[in-house]
């Protein structure tokens, strides 16, 4: 009985020696593209405190049910509704830290999903020829699932995922760097070659007015980057139509984090501090 029970002991030390190691739990970054205060509460729990950033760590894979909510002080007082910016769910994978941004009320902009596993961990992934490890995974040669990124042949969509021949990147998962690790994600704005059109049509343009128009027409239907709407802006002649056009593309900047760039387009201060209380006062 005894020689038995050593038995069971050393094949059970055995079977937790041979386990893989403990995954890396899962995380969520959010915050609002104003970079204003909010609460924020995750499978009904709520963290109570208003911040402008939240870092949920130790999460399961999986879907998680995500609100934020304005304080109830910012708008309507003590004894107000609270506002809802965002009310659904995120799907996280496992051992990845996804960054994510409420640009909108109702809206939620995945910015990043960054793996939390070291480089070079395991051989082929978890999946076939292509999970998280070498030869098919974050890095080289294939996404999370089968050859290449979440779906068949190479990422979300066809033969390559966001970007070419699978995963997010160029040929291969996430990226092509060299420890493996996958770089934030690319902040999209308009299509550079539709880009280049609008900024040719308004050149061509002799009046400030028709200029300031043909910009305003683009940015109904078209995101537009920071960047490029301080292109936009250098294309104008005065001063006044600089800033009224930063007013206007302000509720169309896929990146409102980085609106001081549009700054660099002024000529006075007086501008830039006129920008800066629209900004503080807008309600899109």
């Amino acid at each position: 009985m005894k020689t038995k029970c050593t038995m069971l002991l050393v094949a059970a030390i055995a079977s937790i020696a041979a386990l893989p190691l403990k995954a890396v739990n899962s995380e969520i970054s959010l915050s609002v593209s104003d970079q204003s205060k909010f609460i924020l509460t995750v499978d009904n729990y709520s963290f109570g405190t208003p911040s402008t950033t939240y870092n949920v760590t130790n999460l399961a894979p999986g879907m998680h049910h995500v609100q934020m909510f304005r304080p109830l002080t910012q708008i309507y007082g003590q004894f107000g509704t609270p506002v809802v910016l965002y009310d659904g769910f995120v799907n996280i994978p496992a051992d990845s830290r996804v960054i994510a941004v409420n640009p909108a009320f109702g809206q939620l902009n995945i910015v990043s999903v960054i793996s939390l596993l070291p480089y070079g961990y395991g051989n082929s992934g978890y999946g076939n020829n292509g999970g998280y490890g070498n030869n098919g995974g974050y890095g080289n040669n294939g996404g999370y699932g089968n050859n290449g990124g979440y779906g068949n042949n190479g990422g979300y969509g066809n033969n390559g995922g966001y970007g070419n021949n699978g995963g997010y990147g160029n040929n291969g998962g996430y990226n092509n760097g060299p420890w493996g690790y996958p770089p934030p994600a690319p902040v999209l704005g308009m299509a550079q070659a539709d880009f280049d059109a609008l900024k040719a049509s308004i050149n061509s343009k002799g009046f400030e007015s028709t200029k300031l128009t043909v910009a305003a027409q683009a940015l109904q239907s078209n995101r537009m980057t920071s960047k490029q709407i301080f292109e936009l802006m250098q294309l104008m002649d005065y001063e006044s139509t600089r800033l009224d056009l930063a007013k206007v593309a302000y509720g169309r900047a896929v990146d409102r984090q980085n609106y001081y760039l549009v700054n660099d387009a002024f000529s006075f201060e007086s501008s830039t501090t006129e920008l800066a209380q629209f900004i503080n006062s807008y309600q899109g």
